[in-house]
């Protein structure tokens, strides 16, 4: 019978990281690591981050995405331009309104892709919604999602 000390090891390092996940804070808050790459335009094969404060209002790390993707159809089936107004999140359901606030501007904007898959970040801006709010490049947002329904005009 052949040994696998390094099965072994690997089994143990997977239950010690299961172990502080789930004593994280964002566990004690009903958060949880992990989400899909699948259906998210341009995915990369970054390391799965947190759970976003889905739910919640919070300040959470945003970028934006947009030209390499105009043409394309997005995971919850919109077709981006450049003026398409919408964000990506990993875990909300498609459809989802949410509110990002950034530099004294608001606007309200529904879930219409997957992702992102940087790590550490939450929300993935497409550039017409990064352009009503003047946001450019990364950088803290505030964040509280709304429910499913239409969005309102703005």
């Amino acid at each position: 019978m052949k040994r696998y000390p390094k099965r072994a090891t690997l089994l143990a390092v997977i239950s010690t990281a299961a172990c502080s996940i789930a004593a994280s804070p964002a566990a004690a808050q009903g958060g949880a690591p992990g989400g899909t790459p699948a259906g998210k335009l341009g995915a990369s094969s970054a390391a799965p981050v947190e759970r976003s404060s889905a739910g919640k209002s919070g300040r959470d790390l945003a970028t934006f995405f947009g030209p390499g993707f105009f043409g394309r159809t997005t995971a919850c089936g919109t077709v981006l331009g450049h003026a398409t107004i919408g964000v990506a999140h990993r875990t909300l359901p498609c459809g989802t309104r949410v509110e990002i606030r950034y530099a004294g501007r608001r606007l309200v904007v529904p879930v219409i892709d997957r992702g992102p898959y940087a790590t550490g970040v939450t929300w993935d801006l497409t550039s017409g919604a990064a352009q009503a709010l003047g946001f450019s490049g990364r950088d803290y947002v505030a964040a509280a999602t709304l429910g499913s329904g239409p969005v309102p005009p703005r």
